[in-house]
């Protein structure tokens, strides 16, 4: 079985998404309403004991005036770009895996410190993963932006693979842009993530030319 259909990976990428909002405090409480007033941050993990069941609060803010905030992290809304779903050339550029097998062999050579290992773990994990069926993709329920770039080492079919697969998408192909498009598109990048992310979803009709 891949490691990313395993539960050891559905466990790491829950906590890891846990750990993105536990960075993001500041832009919770801004949220929140909450920005001006000191707190604290934490979670709560009870595990089942003696027949209780257990119990989990993803994030607790405690505020200096006495009251305490319980929230449940839950994804709303995503963005994704340059994502593939499986580690082959049928939807990554034969480029792309010649640059990541010819990396890995330069790293594999050189002295092993932490940060080359990291990326050597990095590299690797890129080759061999992930595995992902398509029709995974239905069972996402949150609408999702999916992006990528005309050029970008992820072959656009395949991007366009990934929107027709999910229930509620969008998707929007840059023009003129590889795999770097956050970085040389950034402005257009985070205003339509942006925009996406304070709108809601709505399905367009085929027939929209009428203002």
């Amino acid at each position: 079985m891949a490691f990313s259909q395993s539960q050891s990976y559905k466990s790491w990428a829950r906590y890891t998404f846990e750990n993105v909002c536990m960075s993001h405090i500041l832009q919770i409480k801004k949220a929140l309403g909450i920005s001006g007033i000191p707190t604290t941050t934490s979670s709560f993990i009870a595990k089942p004991k003696d027949g209780l069941e257990g119990t989990q609060i993803d994030l607790l803010v405690e505020r200096s005036d006495s009251t305490i905030h319980l929230c449940e992290i839950k994804v709303k809304k995503l963005a994704i770009t340059g994502a593939n779903l499986i580690p082959d050339t049928t939807v990554i550029d034969p480029a792309g895996t010649k640059m990541i097998t010819e990396s890995l062999a330069q790293l594999r050579s050189a002295n092993q410190d932490a940060a080359t290992k990291n990326t050597i773990k990095l590299l690797h994990m890129m080759e061999i993963e992930p595995h992902i069926a398509l029709t995974d993709l239905h069972k996402i329920k949150c609408p999702t932006l999916v992006m990528g770039g005309d050029f970008d080492v992820i072959r656009p079919e395949h991007t366009l693979q990934i929107f027709q697969n999910i229930p509620q998408a969008y998707l929007w192909i840059f023009p003129e842009s590889g795999h770097g498009t956050v970085h040389h598109y950034k402005k257009e990048f985070n205003a339509k993530v942006l925009h996406f992310f304070t709108h809601p979803y709505k399905r367009p009709n085929w027939i929209d030319w009428n203002p």
